[in-house]
């Protein structure tokens, strides 16, 4: 009797083995982990160059190029042949880059779209990333950048960069993401805004390379990286030019005398834009009244 209960117990044991087994194969079965994805890229007026590359692994530290399709890398592809420059695409992205998919597993939990960008011009250019992705469930999604907001002219020699980096966070969860991007290159283009009612009390006119500038409803006008923009008010001489922060402290001196001249005219050379960043803003300062006038770049 005690032999077949042993019997019956390691039968039932067996079988309840194999149904879990059956359970855990059937549950892995239905996941379903992938990624498809599709960059688009267009160009204007710029020459420059992208490439790309698709990293997977058990971490952001430890990962791999993937290459299991060819179309999984993009080698450096420019928008210009024999110093002509395509009216919009990439030389042979006119559809876009489009990577075979790639699927996470439970030792792949990261997956990262690279892309590097060149320039070419003589003039700096940024790099605009539109993501139109949907994103999937169970999965974190980070935007990594460099540079993007301008890569100097020095032929190719600074890069900027764009990281899509997605992590799983469950791996028996389905899942899956198509990602979109959609990429612009583009030349530098800032717009500077004039304010407060000195504008209109001090009679100004500004000058962008020597050329006399109709000012918009918004008192406002375009310069590129490199123009020189002057100021002159005919009912007042400059006392000082500065950088100043939002609580209106001086972050740097431009320009700054206590000596009064006839005619003031005034030239700053907009060429460095870094410490006009985080709310900063140029600041003129007049002799009369000490009346200010804000000058706002809005990138």
């Amino acid at each position: 009797m005690k032999k077949k209960t042993k019997l019956i117990g390691a039968i039932f044991a067996l079988c309840l083995s194999v149904c879990m087994l059956t359970v855990g194969v059937l549950a892995a079965s239905t996941v379903s982990l992938s990624v498809n994805s599709t960059v688009s890229f267009n160009a204007t007026g710029v020459y420059a160059s992208v490439s790309g590359s698709v990293w997977r692994g058990t971490s952001s530290s430890s990962l791999s190029q993937v290459t299991e399709n060819a179309n999984q890398t993009l080698p450096e592809t420019k928008n210009f042949v024999d110093g002509q420059v395509s009216s919009s695409s990439f030389i042979g992205l006119e559809n876009g880059w489009e990577p075979a998919e790639v699927l996470f597993s439970e030792t792949n939990k990261v997956i990262e779209y690279r892309l590097t960008f060149k320039n070419y011009s003589e003039f700096p250019i940024e790099v605009n990333v539109t993501n139109n992705s949907v994103q999937g469930t169970n999965i974190k999604v980070e935007e990594i950048t460099s540079n993007l907001n301008s890569i100097p002219a020095d032929n190719g020699t600074t890069s900027a960069t764009y990281t899509l980096r997605l992590t799983l966070e469950n791996v028996s969860v389905s899942t899956d993401m198509n990602i979109d991007l959609s990429i612009s290159l583009n030349k530098i283009v800032y717009t500077i805004q004039l304010s407060d009612v000195a504008y209109v009390d001090l009679g100004t006119s500004v000058y962008v390379n020597q050329e006399s500038v109709n000012l918009d409803s918004n008192r406002s006008f375009n310069v590129e990286p490199g123009d020189k923009v002057s100021v002159s008010a005919s009912a007042n001489d400059l006392k000082g030019v500065y950088i100043k922060n939002s609580a209106g402290d001086i972050v740097e001196t431009i320009y700054e005398t206590e000596t009064q001249s006839a005619g003031c005219y005034y030239a700053i050379e907009w060429s460095s834009f870094p410490k006009l960043d985080n709310g900063n803003y140029v600041y003129l300062d007049w002799f009369v009244g000490q009346m200010g006038m804000r000058v706002f770049i809005v990138n």
